[in-house]
């Protein structure tokens, strides 16, 4: 169930952000792929579009995005386990490498946090 509500949650930022480059493509450009799943890729386009970063937009919510996004990456790419890629991106400690990530309840909490608040932040940057 937590993986189900983690995915969903992404999927539902992603949808957003589809609409977002329909509306607005000068802002959002097409060329990155799943941008609003890349938060590196998005972290860059608001930078460039907006003079501002995610750090600075999600505030007390960048680490929880940031470690959810990836651990849902994990969890669809990976079969969960974890790899060096979540370790740098997320911060993790290295002796979860090559194990099976356990997500916990108040991760996709914080997550799901997280992607409201910066999907606000967005829609004020327009």
């Amino acid at each position: 169930m937590l993986w189900l509500a983690l995915s969903s949650a992404v999927a539902a930022f992603d949808a957003l952000g589809k609409q977002l480059r329909t509306h607005h493509p000068t802002r959002f450009p097409a060329r990155t792929k799943n941008l609003f799943q890349n938060l590196s890729a998005l972290d860059e386009v608001l930078g460039k579009q907006f003079g501002s970063s995610l750090v600075t937009l999600c505030g007390s919510h960048h680490e929880a995005l940031v470690l959810g996004f990836q651990a849902r990456h994990l969890h669809e790419h990976r079969h969960d386990v974890v790899d060096d890629e979540f370790l740098r991106k997320a911060g993790a400690n290295a002796a979860l490498r090559g194990r099976k990530y356990k997500l916990t309840e108040a991760e996709v909490a914080a997550c799901i946090a997280g992607i409201r608040h910066l999907a606000g932040a967005i829609r004020l940057l327009l």
